[in-house]
């Protein structure tokens, strides 16, 4: 489960379907499911979108990508989709979490004017 584990993080920008990581493994999908839950406490595709939402929110705090070329960065052709599941996922959508995180930084900052 390390090597599949290994491949979604080096490879979570493209598109990983079930199958690729029976092709890589010459495991079942059936057995990658129920191994690497045992492993990890969550499915492959759960780790994959974790990780895709960890790199959106790095890139969005971190860079001025807007968030259809964040969403492109970290895999998902449709931005549409990705909002939605950004927003199902954590609760907010990704422009909150950047307005969230721009008013947390000016209220820490030494430099903010009064």
């Amino acid at each position: 489960m390390v090597h599949v584990c290994n491949y979604i993080k080096e490879n979570y920008y493209t598109k990983i379907r079930l199958e690729t990581l029976c092709d890589i493994t010459g495991l079942s999908r059936n057995y990658i499911i129920r191994q690497f839950r045992l492993c990890y406490g969550k499915t492959p595709l759960d780790f994959l979108t974790e990780i895709r939402f960890d790199k959106a929110k790095q890139l969005a705090m971190m860079t001025n990508m807007s968030i259809s070329e964040i969403a492109n960065e970290v895999g998902y052709e449709d931005v549409h989709s990705f909002s939605r599941m950004f927003k199902k996922r954590l609760g907010v959508s990704l422009s909150q979490f950047i307005g969230t995180m721009n008013s947390s930084l000016d209220m820490a900052s030494p430099y903010k004017k009064e």
